[in-house]
């Protein structure tokens, strides 16, 4: 009897004394314990960050490859609408051709003094063939309503880069119901302005 009491009271203490050392132990590595929690779940954190940046690079990956070819085409389509130095007839010639599709009579085409295109980074506004000009045009003739709106719209489509400022109409003629029309244009060619650069 009195060593059963014994073994008793000895596991008693026994659990006493792991209880005890097991509550000081967790109470000295809580923080620890804590601490590596936080580190994984900032670790976790990055690798979902992670995964988003890759799906975002993946995705402008994606639009580069799909839009440069359609970038690139409009901007093959805009270079071969200025032309070089030597071509500024050609500019004319085009000027000329889209009076005659759209049935002018009477054209005449005057230009005026050609002046640097002026672009926020003068980079863009030289090349090889040398620095973007605007080159005022001035166009009159005789044609219809509609014949006028046709060269407009010639203009615009045509092989050249020619953009309109302003029309003036004149009344038409009772009987034959022409009208006489000045148009002020732009039409943009490089020239060269320095030999030596």
């Amino acid at each position: 009897m009195k060593q059963e009491r014994v073994n008793k009271t000895f596991v008693f203490a026994t659990i006493g004394m792991l209880c005890a050392i097991s509550t000081a132990a967790t109470a000295v590595a809580y923080p620890k314990v804590a601490r590596v929690i936080k580190v994984r779940d900032g670790i976790a954190a990055a690798e979902r960050e992670f995964e988003l940046c890759k799906k975002a690079a993946s995705s402008v990956d994606a639009y580069y490859e799909t839009e440069m070819p359609v970038i690139s085409a409009s901007l093959a389509k805009y270079d071969a609408k200025l032309p070089a130095a030597e071509r500024l007839p050609e500019l004319l010639a085009d000027v000329k051709r889209a009076c005659r599709a759209a049935g002018i009579a009477g054209v005449s085409i005057s230009t005026q003094r050609a002046t640097p295109n002026k672009l926020r980074d003068s980079r863009l506004s030289r090349c090889a063939a040398g620095v973007l000009h605007k080159v005022p045009l001035s166009v009159t003739g005789t044609s219809t309503y509609r014949g006028v709106a046709a060269l407009l719209n010639n203009l615009a489509a045509g092989p050249r880069l020619v953009l309109t400022n302003s029309i003036i109409i004149k009344q038409a003629d009772q009987r034959s119901g022409l009208i006489s029309f000045r148009a002020q244009v732009e039409g943009y060619c490089f020239l060269e302005t320095d030999r030596r650069r």
